[in-house]
C-alpha cells in the first residue's frame, strides 16, 4: 500500500504544474518530451507483483502452522482443506476470517477451480466449515 501511495504522490506532484497551475489545460508535444525522461518510480518503488503476494501469502500461512492456528492444507481432491487446531477457536469470529481468507487467497490464485476452502477439526476429523467469496466469506458449523 505504501507503494501505491508513494507512485500516485509522485505523479501528483509531476503533473501538478501543467493541471493547476492556472487554466487547466492538456498535454502538448513539448511537455510530452520534458517528462519523457523522468522515471515514473524508483526501484524500491516497483509495483507489487503477483508472485510477492502469492509468496508473502505462504509465508504467513506456515506462520500460522508453525504458531498452532492450523495443523496442515492438503489438496486431496478437486478443493483445498484447511485442518484447524484447537488454538483456532480461541480467536474470534472476525480473526478466523481473516487468517482462512489468506489461505482462500492463496489457492484461489493458484487455481481458479479451488473456489472453497473446506475447514477440518484436526482431533476430530469433522468437517466444521467453509470459506467462499461467493457464499459470503466464511461459514462454520
Amino acid at each position: 500500500m505504501r507503494k501505491i501511495i508513494i507512485l500516485l504522490a509522485f505523479f501528483l506532484t509531476s503533473i501538478t504544474p501543467i493541471v493547476f497551475a492556472g487554466e487547466p489545460r492538456t498535454f502538448t508535444d513539448t511537455d510530452l518530451e520534458k517528462y519523457k525522461d523522468q522515471p515514473s518510480h524508483t526501484e524500491q518503488d516497483k509495483p507489487v507483483l503477483a508472485e510477492d503476494l502469492q509468496a508473502g501469502r505462504k509465508a504467513f500461512i506456515q506462520k500460522l502452522i508453525k504458531k498452532g492456528y492450523f495443523e496442515k492444507v492438503e489438496i486431496p481432491g478437486s478443493l483445498p482443506y484447511l485442518w484447524v487446531k484447537p488454538l483456532f477457536y480461541t480467536l474470534d469470529f472476525k480473526m478466523k476470517e481473516r487468517f482462512v481468507s489468506v489461505v482462500y487467497a492463496y489457492y484461489i490464485t493458484e487455481n481458479s477451480k479451488y473456489d472453497i476452502v473446506v475447514l477440518y477439526d484436526n482431533k476430530t476429523g469433522k468437517k466444521i466449515g467453509t470459506f467462499s467469496e461467493e457464499d459470503g466469506g466464511l461459514n462454520l458449523y
